[in-house]
């Protein structure tokens, strides 16, 4: 698994998804929903939002750091 910019690739060639790749999903979603939850100045509507900077940022910066002591 590497990150391309803000993407993940999978290198291995595999069938299906690595683990890896379905923890960051979880890891993003939950994050997500708790910041989009405790944020009380802007209404969101029936869409789809994006993942708050903090959130995208903090959650790639504890991948990388996981990645280096491995």
């Amino acid at each position: 698994m590497v990150l391309a910019g803000t993407e993940m690739i999978n290198l291995t060639a595999a069938k299906g998804t690595p683990i890896q790749a379905v923890y960051l999903g979880l890891a993003l979603q939950t994050r997500s929903l708790a910041a989009l939850a405790t944020t009380t100045d802007q209404p969101f509507g029936p869409v789809a939002q994006p993942v708050p900077e903090p959130v995208d940022r903090s959650v790639a910066t504890d991948l990388v750091s996981m990645l280096i002591r491995v």
